[in-house]
């Protein structure tokens, strides 16, 4: 009914040395392809990511504890930095820095600044 039908590992190197000028062309092709991609169509993006922790250390004590007034305090501390780091005088500050060429309102409409809240 069925029959069986044996490859010894010669003739599967043979299948493709008889091939390799396919297997070769099309990984140059890939090859070629993506380093164009990647460098005439493909725009660069940059990422940079800051933390800053805002807040008590944590306290030794076993009785000290943290109440709702510096909670709220935090918050809006939080807030308030993530808007001073969108603000115009620091996009200035760091394009002068950086040396860059980029108007600082460019430069604002391609950051976020985003406030995290980390509870305990």
């Amino acid at each position: 009914m069925e029959q069986e039908m044996t490859l010894d590992l010669h003739d599967i190197f043979e299948a493709i040395r008889k091939r390799l000028w396919i297997i070769i062309s099309i990984t140059i092709a890939c090859v070629v392809l993506s380093g164009v991609l990647s460098f005439f169509v493909i725009k660069p993006t940059y990422e940079a990511k800051v933390s800053i922790i805002i807040g008590k250390p944590p306290a030794t004590e076993e009785g000290s504890k943290v109440d709702y007034n510096d909670v709220m305090m935090y918050q809006k501390l939080v807030k308030t930095y993530s808007q001073i780091a969108k603000s115009r005088s620091v996009a200035e500050k760091t394009l002068t820095k950086l040396g860059s060429t980029i108007t600082p309102e460019d430069f604002l409409k391609k950051i976020t600044v985003t406030p995290q809240l980390i509870h305990r």
